[in-house]
C-alpha cells in the first residue's frame, strides 16, 4: 500500500472513532452530572419483585411477551432463537439496562438484569407451553 493511501486509511479509521469517543465522553458528563443515580434507581425498582411472581401477574394480564435487556442490541436470556423475537413484536425490554455502565453499581445490577429476565423468561415460556403459543425455543 503507498503513503497516501495509507494516510487516507488512517483518517478514514480517525473518523469512524472520534464519535464513539465524544459519545463515551458525554456518558461520562451524565453521570458526573447525577444521571447515573436515576438510571441505577429506575433499574432497581425493575428488579425488585420476584421474576416468577412478576412473569405470572403478566401472563394473568395477557401479557406473554419475553423479557430483554438492553446491551449492545437487546438480548432475551433464555432465549434460543434470538430472531424469532425480533420478527414480531414478542419481548419488551428492562428499562435501565444497557451496553453502557455508569458505575459499578449500575454495572452489578446490569448482571442481576440478566438473571432476572432469565428467570422471568423461563415462566413465561411454560406459560406460553400450556396455553399451545410458540416459544422461540425449540
Amino acid at each position: 500500500m503507498n503513503r497516501s493511501r495509507w494516510s487516507r486509511t488512517l483518517v478514514g479509521i480517525i473518523a469512524a472513532i472520534a464519535p464513539v469517543a465524544a459519545w463515551r465522553y458525554t456518558a461520562e458528563e451524565v453521570r458526573i452530572a447525577g444521571g447515573c443515580d436515576q438510571v441505577v434507581e429506575a433499574l432497581e425498582q425493575s428488579l425488585r419483585p420476584d421474576p416468577f411472581l412478576s412473569a405470572n401477574e403478566s401472563v394473568e394480564k395477557g401479557d406473554l411477551r419475553y423479557l430483554g435487556v438492553h446491551g449492545y442490541t437487546i438480548f432475551y436470556p433464555g432465549i434460543q432463537h434470538q430472531y424469532c423475537l425480533r420478527k414480531a413484536d414478542e419481548g419488551k425490554v428492562i428499562e435501565g439496562t444497557g451496553d453502557l455502565q455508569c458505575s459499578a453499581e449500575h454495572m452489578k445490577l446490569q448482571r442481576q438484569a440478566v438473571e432476572f429476565a432469565e428467570a422471568y423468561n423461563a415462566e413465561i415460556t411454560r406459560s406460553r407451553v400450556s396455553l399451545k403459543f410458540a416459544t422461540c425455543t425449540k
